[in-house]
């Protein structure tokens, strides 16, 4: 079971006279600890705290290296912890960079203020604040042990000055409590140090001349919150141009996140965690409005970025295994395993059934369980003996054979080199490991769904030709490993997780309760409101509609508009949407959308949801070409459901080729996300592609 490693930082007291300190900071940092210390069970030695004068700029990023990057004892998928409570801030960028732009146009990054900030260094300048560039180079190579990464940051992002809430005497004469104060966790941006062309070039490995030129092609746009973010998920106190708030007994962002972790009686995903956060953090700045109208105005909403949102916080309790579902124990004989129809369940499908413990680093397989009738999201099974229902353990059901078999073929060269020779005994290594229910080898190439060209890359390198149905008539660049890809990659895997990619992308609900009655368009969104509107949620209103082709295909051209995309529900029924997505070019799926509270219907009948610009989910969309790629082609799955459903079975990570900012990704192991318990009800889904041209 994965431990959590964690870089706890608090920065209540600053050296600079420019701005008050941060009350609360450091009694955050505290709690924090005594969170993961006490209720997760971590070891003290598997912490870092940094307060106040500890929290050097120096420091921080010593210890972020030391701690979470450089640590021999963190095992793969181990979760990694960032916490900074603080001062944020947002000024103005070197020029060259490429930054997150304001509405003014000024090119402007995002910054964390440490406790030296503005001193003077040894080298004789003043020493500035941490910029994303930095804090994302640090979390991308902390992403080596895996993509169980959590960053929280209880600060502003872009510099609200330093109002703190104005309060009516007593009839004394004398102030307010000053425990009920609420303090604006921003730095205004002239107040901060400049930053220099040159900072931090070291942490993020530049060379000289790029560290004194453009950063633009050499380093991502910047900006701490990125809902594209693959390896981390961002916890944040607000949005851009909002206050975060916080007083002596802490942050609201870090008070609520704990209390909402802490009150949880089950697993639960960062977007459930934080939607009720965001509610906490919304009904204590009201009746604090309430009670105090000259105080103010303020304005905080909790964000929750990232690919990985709807996967369980810290994965600390079920570990990150293919086909784990809920049970619900009907008798001594049977179960109900909440896997049915939707995740490709039939009459006679075998279960493996788990003993789950909370705290056990392995989980037992007790028995299996045979499916006797098939729901559309669950199914009921007889059980090959009794499961125990003692205190301290429960279970869990694992499918057997789930996916459609994969046939494929090894295509060799003529001329058999020493590097086509390693390539083809490490493609063996691996599907000799494979049962034939996932795939087996085809004698005729022509029949395969997929064939491995070896030594079509130089130096024994692979091409990976789709010859299934669905993907072999795009007109995409084909998946290409190289050396270094097949040196990495674990061929059992691959095969396995192209396997459940075919399987999922091609998959249809047989009754289609919902046929003709679900409408999805994708939109280009207005740009975004000016900064100081805060009084209005964060919703984007539509520029213009992207019209759907007579193949069901959505064509744009790559830009940096901001896009999101409508469902209509005409028929009588209040749904449950989830929006998957499905790249060729990585084999990896992901869920972009699904209800942040699994037992409300977010489609209501007779309605229209916008996923992207929302309330519902904030983030828009972007999309873009690969590096070296002129045209991209990928799938959205529409997947909707009258009762709620567990839909994160499907995801898998992007397992080769690499990403917008030529990231690789290729690994040795292949996982999926957690599940959660689900219901009976109808299904249904539509399917749209989605190419992006230069």
């Amino acid at each position: 079971m994965a431990t959590i490693w964690a870089l706890i930082v608090g920065v209540g007291t600053v050296v600079s006279t420019e701005y008050p300190d941060v009350p609360g900071a450091a009694v955050d940092a505290d709690n924090v600890f005594r969170y993961i210390h006490d209720d997760r069970q971590v070891p003290t030695e598997n912490i870092v705290t940094l307060k106040n004068e500890e929290a050097t700029r120096g420091q921080i990023i010593r210890k972020f290296q030391e701690h979470l990057i450089d640590n021999p004892a963190i095992n793969k998928g181990d979760a990694l912890l960032f916490y900074f409570s603080g001062h944020g801030s947002r000024l103005p960028a070197p020029q060259g960079w490429s930054v997150v732009e304001s509405a003014d146009d000024q090119q402007l990054v995002e910054a964390i203020v440490p406790h030296n900030e503005g001193a003077m260094g040894s080298d004789g300048k003043e020493i500035p604040s941490i910029p994303d560039y930095t804090i994302a180079s640090l979390l991308t190579k902390a992403a080596k042990h895996g993509d169980n990464i959590t960053v929280v940051l209880d600060c502003c992002h872009s510099g609200h000055g330093c109002r703190d809430g104005r309060f009516p005497e007593r009839e004394s004469g004398e102030e307010t409590d000053d425990d009920e104060r609420l303090w604006v966790r921003g730095v205004p941006p002239e107040k901060l140090a400049p930053l220099r062309l040159d900072v931090d070039a070291e942490v993020l490995g530049l060379s000289d001349s790029q560290a004194s030129g453009s950063r633009s092609e050499t380093l991502p746009r910047g900006g701490f919150t990125t809902h594209r973010a693959k390896s981390y998920v961002l916890v944040a106190a607000c949005r851009q141009n909002e206050q975060a708030l916080g007083g002596r007994k802490g942050g609201l962002l870090t008070t609520n996140w704990l209390h909402v972790l802490r009150s949880s009686a089950h697993l639960r995903s960062y977007s459930q965690v934080m939607k009720d956060v965001s509610e906490r953090v919304e009904n204590m700045i009201q009746k604090f409005s309430a009670k105090y109208p000259d105080a103010g105005p303020f304005s905080q909403h909790p964000q929750c970025e990232g690919l990985s949102q709807d996967r369980i916080v810290f994965k600390d309790s079920i570990p990150a295994h293919k086909g784990l579902f809920s049970i619900s124990l009907e008798d001594n004989k049977k179960c109900r395993i909440f896997a049915g129809d939707l995740h490709g369940i039939q009459i006679h499908t075998s279960f493996e059934i788990c003993q789950i413990y909370p705290n056990a680093k392995d989980n037992k397989v007790v028995g299996t369980a045979i499916a006797i009738r098939v729901d559309a999201v669950s199914c009921l099974a007889e059980l090959e003996g009794e499961l125990s229902t003692d205190d301290g353990q429960y279970y869990l059901a694992q499918i057997i054979g789930q996916v459609q078999p994969l046939k494929y073929f090894i295509a060799l060269p003529d001329s058999i080199t020493p590097d086509v020779r390693r390539t083809h005994d490490k493609i063996r290594e691996g599907v000799d490991t494979l049962s034939r229910s996932v795939a087996f080898p085809s004698e005729d190439p022509a029949d395969a769904d997929l064939v491995l060209e070896v030594g079509s890359v130089h130096g024994g390198g692979i091409t990976l030709k789709r010859q299934d149905p669905i993907l072999r008539s795009l007109k995409t660049n084909l998946p290409r490993l190289d050396r270094e890809d097949v040196d990495l990659l674990d061929f059992g895997n691959l095969l396995n997780a192209v396997a459940r990619f075919n399987t999922f992308v091609s998959q249809t609900s047989p009754a289609h309760p919902f046929d003709g009655r679900l409408e999805i368009k994708l939109h280009i969104l207005k740009p975004a409101r000016t900064p100081g509107d805060f009084e209005k949620p964060e919703c984007r209103e539509i520029q213009e509609e992207v019209p759907l082709t007579t193949n069901d295909e959505f064509e744009i051209r790559e830009s940096d508009s901001d896009y999101a995309f409508t469902i209509h529900n005409s028929s009588t029924t209040d749904l449950f949407v989830y929006l998957v997505y499905f790249d060729p070019g990585t084999y990896g799926i992901s869920v972009w959308y699904s209800p942040a509270t699994p037992e409300t219907p977010t489609l209501l009948a007779g309605k229209t949801l916008q996923i992207g610009g929302s309330a519902e989910h904030a983030s828009p969309f972007e999309f873009f070409i690969r590096p070296g790629d002129k045209i991209d082609t990928s799938f959205l799955r529409l997947f909707v459901v009258d009762s709620p459903a567990e839909i994160s079975f499907m995801e898998q990570n992007d397992l080769i080729g690499r990403g917008e900012y030529h990231e690789r990704f290729s690994r040795q192991r292949f996982n999926n996300t957690d599940p959660v318990a689900t219901w009976d009800g109808k299904w249904d889904c539509l399917t749209r592609r989605l190419t992006v041209r230069k």
